[in-house]
């Protein structure tokens, strides 16, 4: 019996997707402070209601992500490969200009994370601009490798991945639960804007230059910078009517991914007083089809339950 909606994996996703494209420190077993924890997770899940509209999850943390990565979701999303690893003979795709833009709100103590400061969770600006801030993604590349290729160029020496892209049946045992591998297919890249707008008493050209002298301790002042903006020219960009400052960056971060291939929870028809018909027998992994009414529920399942 398949199951439509998978009820087993969204209980591991639900941890999984705040760790995709974490820092280093995270992957070596260290942990964030409970405080930075908390802005994580509400920015994972502005982003992941965000995406959920496009079929897409969320990279919280930009990593030089690629086309064919794979990440272990049942290990808190840490990178099991690159795909140069499991993919050694795939080509590496071109990016594709995309028309669309992705603007959203976001609250100001997560401003760090919206402009991909890695070594810089949040970014402190001071009381004459409002709370809410403008998130707006710019310049969006698309880069896709088909599952076609993936299968014909995965290696022998990734086994695990191999299952997923041959889209085999995999036992679930009791005591062992097969790795839940998320293969990027689909990676989408941008650049970043960010509105603050001022109150009426700020004057939005110091303000600017104060926050790009701030960013210029972060180390990344080369790739951001702020400009103090009249509502004349914030309105023309695509922001509110308003005085403010827009920091931007130059910088193609990924931002969004989808992945290549999805599972299929197995149930067994099993009856007695031994039978768990609750509990799964296998996972079947199959190709991702984005214009799939089915294939897409699946995935919107499993973000919602990534949002709980």
């Amino acid at each position: 019996m398949r199951a439509a909606v998978c009820y087993f994996w969204c209980a591991v996703f639900s941890s999984a997707i705040i760790m995709v494209g974490e820092p280093p420190a995270f992957a070596m077993g260290k942990m964030p402070s409970d405080v930075i924890r908390d802005q994580l997770q509400e920015y994972k899940n502005t982003l992941l209601a965000y995406f959920r509209a496009f079929n897409l999850l969320p990279i919280l943390l930009p990593a030089d992500q690629q086309p064919g990565d794979v990440f272990d979701m049942r290990q808190m999303g840490i990178l099991r490969a690159r795909g140069r690893e499991c993919f050694p003979g795939l080509a590496e795709p071109a990016p594709v200009s995309s028309a669309l833009t992705y603007t959203f709100e976001l609250d100001a103590g997560k401003l760090g994370l919206a402009l991909g400061l890695e070594r810089m969770l949040s970014l402190n600006v001071d009381s004459g601009f409002e709370r809410a801030t403008v998130v707006n993604y710019t310049d969006v590349k698309v880069s896709a490798v088909s599952q076609q290729a993936l299968t014909l160029a995965v290696s022998e020496g990734c086994p695990d991945v191999q299952q997923v892209v041959t889209q085999s049946i995999v036992p679930v045992e009791s005591s062992k639960a097969p790795p839940l591998l998320a293969i990027v297919g689909t990676l989408v890249a941008a650049k970043r804007q960010v509105f603050l707008a001022a109150k009426s008493n700020v004057d939005v050209k110091s303000a600017a230059e104060r926050i790009t002298a701030m960013l210029g301790g972060t180390g990344v002042g080369g790739v951001l910078r702020a400009v103090g903006v009249d509502p004349t020219i914030s309105m023309t960009i695509g922001f509110s009517s308003k005085r403010g400052v827009i920091i931007q960056s130059d910088q193609l971060l990924p931002i969004a991914f989808a992945p290549a291939f999805l599972p299929d929870l197995l149930f067994s028809r099993a009856v007695g007083l031994n039978a768990d018909p609750g509990a799964p027998i296998a996972m079947e992994w199959r190709a991702f089809d984005p214009h799939s009414v089915e294939d897409t529920a699946r995935l919107r399942s499993l973000i919602d339950a990534a949002r709980r």
